[in-house]
């Protein structure tokens, strides 16, 4: 590139109405350009840029769409194997609640947005078909009379867990079940919940508040040695707290599990631009793999999508690109009666 700059790797383009929008998606910076910027985007060829290309130079480098030296996250962009699609969608989405807001801004929020609307239904029928009405279950299987009891909870008593109960929790939900033969793509992992290709991208890592046998503190999960790793002791309430936009109703949960993604096991076989949905769906099978679990044992478990990724990543002491935080599982005593919110 002319005068040693480097084209953002993160640059998107587009049109916006009647405007060309170019954005940078990691650093967030939009700007509306002219068609010619194109051109000097493009441009790697040699010689004397004229005075108004010069000016046009600073003011792109001047936004971070041109560089001298690009960024650790940026040059980790090369080890991604999935394409512009899947790039653009991730880093473009995961910090849509960087700024948390009250819950009165919220429902100001969702009044002004559902007031001209009617709001779609939550039932889907087809009138003319024919019906064969189902007969009511006079008896349950016992795995479904566990099933039968998973609720949202978004409600919790302080009391604490003991380590067997998260013992279990961790190993029904996520443990090692065995080791298979995959042929060409070498030995695969099996656990209880679905992955695709069995590559099993996710890692766990507890962080514990309050349960009996072990220090507050973050923890890893070692899946092969069904073993809690002591990454960093202290009490991280607030971190977690922020990492969740605020979200009061985990105040008294036990533990927050908190959930990444190590995206080479994945695109290592699954080369297309659809693999990362793949990912996003297994989070859902291993957070209802969470619910049972906890069901099994009368404890409550919440997800939430609400979530700050840079926070999260930095109290996890993970990059952001090679492995992420998805979401997280809170988990603790289930206070007594059920509200509006658990469900």
């Amino acid at each position: 590139m002319k005068n040693g700059l480097k084209r953002s790797p993160s640059l998107v383009l587009y049109w916006e109405n009647d405007s060309l929008i170019c954005e940078d998606y990691l650093s967030k910076k939009r700007a509306v350009v002219a068609p010619k910027t194109i051109e000097l985007l493009q441009s790697t060829g040699s010689g004397n840029p004229s005075p108004s290309a010069r000016r046009a130079l600073r003011s792109l480098a001047g936004l971070g769409f041109l560089r001298r030296k690009l960024n650790k996250t940026q040059v980790e962009f090369g080890r991604w194997k999935w394409g512009a699609a899947a790039r653009h969608f991730f880093f473009s989405t995961q910090n849509a609640h960087l700024n948390p807001v009250s819950k009165s801004e919220r429902m100001r929020y969702a009044r002004r947005i559902i007031a001209p609307d009617p709001m779609p239904p939550v039932l889907k029928s087809y009138p003319q078909a024919a019906q064969i009405v189902l007969p009511k279950l006079a008896k349950l299987a016992p795995d479904s009379r566990v099933a039968m009891k998973i609720i949202n909870t978004r409600h919790f008593a302080k009391k604490p867990l003991a380590l067997e109960q998260l013992n279990e929790l961790l190993y029904v939900a996520c443990g090692k079940r065995s080791i298979i033969d995959g042929g060409i793509f070498g030995k695969l992992l099996v656990k209880g919940y679905y992955s695709a290709g069995y590559r099993h991208p996710l890692e766990v890592y507890p962080v514990v508040f309050n349960v009996r046998g072990l220090k507050p503190g973050v923890y890893h999960y070692n899946v092969d040695k069904h073993a809690l790793e002591f990454l960093r002791p202290g009490r991280f309430y607030n971190q977690v707290w922020e990492s969740a936009c605020r979200q009061n109703w985990m105040k008294n949960c036990a533990a927050v599990l908190m959930v990444t993604s190590v995206f080479e096991r994945t695109s290592w076989k699954y080369r297309h631009d659809f693999g990362l949905r793949a990912i996003f769906g297994e989070f859902g099978h291993l957070s209802q793999a969470f619910y049972q679990a906890a069901a099994g044992l009368g404890l409550g478990a919440c997800t939430t999508y609400s979530v700050r990724h840079a926070l999260a990543e930095r109290l996890l002491d993970v990059d952001g690109v090679n492995e992420a935080f998805i979401s997280l599982v809170v988990i603790g005593r289930k206070s007594q009666g059920l509200r509006q919110t658990d469900r």
